[in-house]
């Protein structure tokens, strides 16, 4: 039966390759740390980057990681959700 487990667990361990660095963040999302307008601070996965943002990001808003070019991330702001059932009504 240990024969027939060796295969198994080499196709197993060689279908994903690890993902370690910068390259990793692509698609992480994490938060304006400064505004980035269009250079600022980000924090992902809880470490601080230079990051720029040709849209502009105030500090506290949340981002997504688009590239990595060098030490700084390119980011975007992260689209918000409509929340369902909230309707804007004017008062009167």
């Amino acid at each position: 039966m240990e024969l027939g487990e060796i295969p198994f667990w080499i196709r197993f361990s060689r279908r994903r390759r690890a993902q370690a660095g910068a390259e990793a963040l692509v698609g992480a999302e994490g938060v304006g740390v400064s505004d980035c307008r269009p250079v600022g601070q980000v924090r992902v996965r809880g470490e601080l980057w230079s990051a720029r943002c040709s849209d502009g990001v105030s500090a506290g808003e949340p981002i997504v990681v688009e590239a990595v070019a060098g030490l700084t991330l390119e980011v975007r702001r992260k689209p918000v959700a409509a929340t369902a059932g909230t309707v804007d009504r004017p008062d009167g």
